[in-house]
């Protein structure tokens, strides 16, 4: 399943005449965090103490008749406030950083970036700690209150809202990510706007997700706003590269794909370890 995933983004990349990555098989990068990895499995054999309230809010997502960022933040703010949350990937690694975005590690301080879905906050740490950017140049924003008190105790800039909402000036950073979150954006159409609105000409946008997108309630799947309705990774990928090259033009500017790359997404969580895939789609802003 994997291979045959793999084989599918590599042609749609090409036809894009974008590159391919597959991060697995990336000898400076899946191996070099590879202790941490272990680290995570070993921290989900350990016990974790079930809160009834925080089963309560988390099935208020799957059980609600509606599916609303409301209720999507109260389950984010149980999941973060009980410090049994964190997770792992390719940008958290320097050569991952560089394979992932295009920009070389070396001129990292410079860049003035957004975590849009910051949740954790393990991005913006590691910009900071890894790459050297000074954290007047860091920014999360989040639609949960727990996730920007993290930020905010991390000493990062931090907002709270969604991505549309965000008091910026149009063209504020050089590098966006749209962080594993889309599944539970109730508004992806919006998110993807501010995105390009907030990115800088020549600026990177990396979008992470889980493809095919399945999370949200199916009849919330049916309105315009939610694009990810494919029924595969490689259909979603091309929904949303649509729809951002879309967006693009509707803000007068014109917005390529660099780079395709899919890897893991490694989570530690309330139900333990968990290997997740993950689809990275990069573009860049003329």
């Amino acid at each position: 399943m994997r291979f045959f995933e793999s084989l599918q983004l590599r042609r749609f990349a090409k036809e894009s005449g974008a590159p391919f990555l597959d991060l697995d098989n990336c000898k400076d990068v899946e191996p070099i965090y590879a202790e941490q990895v272990r680290a995570f499995k070993r921290r989900s054999k350990e016990k974790i103490s079930f809160l009834s309230s925080l089963q309560k809010v988390l099935r208020d997502i799957y059980e609600s008749g509606k599916i609303t960022d409301e209720v999507i933040a109260r389950a984010y703010d149980a999941e973060y406030q009980t410090n049994n949350y964190a997770y792992l990937n390719a940008l958290l690694v320097r050569r991952g950083f560089e394979r992932i975005t295009g920009y070389a590690s070396s001129g990292a301080p410079s860049l003035t970036i957004l975590d849009i879905g910051a949740g954790s906050n393990e991005f913006l740490r590691f910009c900071h700690a890894e790459l050297g950017v000074p954290a007047i140049q860091l920014f999360g924003a989040d639609i949960s209150a727990v996730s920007v008190q993290i930020i905010k105790q991390d000493g990062f800039n931090a907002c709270l809202g969604r991505a549309e909402q965000l008091q910026f000036p149009n063209a504020s950073f050089d590098l966006v990510l749209l962080s594993y979150f889309i599944d539970y954006d109730t508004n992806q159409r919006a998110t993807f706007g501010a995105a390009v609105r907030l990115l800088k000409p020549g600026g990177i946008l990396v979008f992470e997700g889980l493809l095919p997108c399945k999370s949200l309630h199916r009849q919330e799947r049916a309105g315009n706003a939610f694009i990810t309705r494919g029924r595969s990774s490689i259909e979603d990928t091309r929904l949303i590269c649509a729809a951002i090259e879309s967006i693009g033009r509707e803000q007068s500017c014109t917005i390529l794909l660099q780079r395709v790359a899919l890897g893991r997404r490694y989570i530690y969580n309330r139900f333990g370890f968990k290997r997740r895939s993950s689809h990275f789609l990069v573009f860049s802003k003329k």
